[in-house]
């Protein structure tokens, strides 16, 4: 166990030297190698945490507590390292930008739509009201249950219609106006002339 916060403090130590890095210089010109070489060994180190904590309760209790570690530092360690050996093949050989995209380039590949930032700020609202309920359940305090309840119940009644206002509802519009061009395109054309009304 004192390996894993050992490893858990590395890496919580190399994610504050990443986001202080990212806010002291936001724009990484000339420095692409530290830059990704620390956003590799930031986000491999989670990985690995997280994939040991799936593989170390995975095992359960069948296993003695030196072999059930063993094989979660092999397994953790093995992806982990695959996940960045790919991620190194994409940043230096196939010279994709993962981590140090300009505030630019991701500003462009937002959404212009004010209806998909409403649609994300009720998500992060629902899901930060229903995680307090989660926090006072845990407290011990039973009115948390109402809160997550009708946090739940607020999410499947209202999500649906909510997605649909937000990426459906202006597809599917039924206007007059191009129900009317049609018809007169149409009509111009000769389509309704041989029919008696």
């Amino acid at each position: 166990m004192a390996t894993y916060y050992a490893f858990l403090w590395l890496v919580c130590i190399l994610n504050l030297l990443r986001a202080s890095i990212e806010i002291w210089e936001a724009n990484p010109k000339g420095h692409y190698t530290l830059w990704n070489v620390l956003w590799l060994t930031a986000r491999g180190g989670m990985l690995f945490l997280e994939v040991s904590v799936v593989v170390f309760l995975a095992q359960g209790y069948l296993v003695s507590s030196r072999k059930a570690l063993i094989r979660t530092l092999v397994i953790s360690s093995v992806v982990a390292l695959v996940d960045s050996f790919f991620k190194v093949l994409f940043i230096w050989v196939w010279r994709i930008n993962l981590f140090g995209a300009t505030t630019d380039e991701w500003r462009d590949r937002l959404p212009a739509r004010p209806s998909f930032y409403r649609y994300v700020l009720f998500l992060v609202i629902l899901d930060f009201v229903a995680f307090l309920g989660a926090i006072m359940l845990a407290a011990g305090a039973t009115q948390g249950y109402c809160l997550y309840g009708i946090c739940a119940w607020v999410y499947y009644a209202f999500y649906p219609p909510i997605l649909y206002m937000t990426f459906l509802a202006e597809f599917f519009q039924d206007t007059d106006d191009e129900e009317s061009a049609y018809y007169s395109e149409m009509k111009d054309a000769g389509y309704f002339e041989d029919e008696d009304f």
